[in-house]
């Protein structure tokens, strides 16, 4: 039996997210999440994302890591991963991914699309302190997404 394709929506979030790695350079690009009011439609919080994400397996969630700082050593604990509900999400454009949130009491939705110029020094910092500065075991279990530090 075969398995189902991915939704579209995820092949562009991974797409997003991996673009402009280079382990043996600068980055030069990433993804962000912008989370929106959604009675206002006003920007409340703009973070870029590390590279790997998760689909759950027990609930229709997304789960990716923010990068908070400006610099290393990145504290995990601010660091931490968040999740947005997959129920609805689409592709909205080239590039964008919406998330609807129909689920969340918080009356947000949230947007995963490319990193802004501005983020790219701090997607380059990341990747550099991921790939450099943490051992293999801690760099496996911040790409499983499944502890917060």
């Amino acid at each position: 039996m075969t398995q189902p394709s991915p939704p579209e929506w995820l092949d562009v979030v991974m797409r997003l997210c991996r673009n402009g790695f280079d382990p043996d350079g600068s980055a030069t690009g990433g993804a962000q999440v912008q989370v929106f009011d959604r009675a206002t439609d006003q920007l409340v919080y703009r973070q870029p994302i590390a590279r790997e994400i998760r689909l759950d397996d027990e609930e229709p969630l997304l789960w990716f890591r923010q990068i908070v700082g400006d610099a290393p050593p990145f504290d995990l604990d601010v660091c931490r991963r968040r999740s947005l509900f997959t129920t609805d999400a689409a592709v909205d454009g080239v590039d964008r991914v919406t998330f609807p949130q129909p689920q969340a009491t918080t009356g947000e939705y949230g947007i995963i699309l490319a990193a802004d110029p501005d983020q790219v020094p701090l997607l380059d910092a990341w990747d550099t302190w991921k790939l450099s500065a943490t051992t293999a075991e801690e760099e496996a279990r911040l790409d499983a997404l499944t502890d917060d530090s």
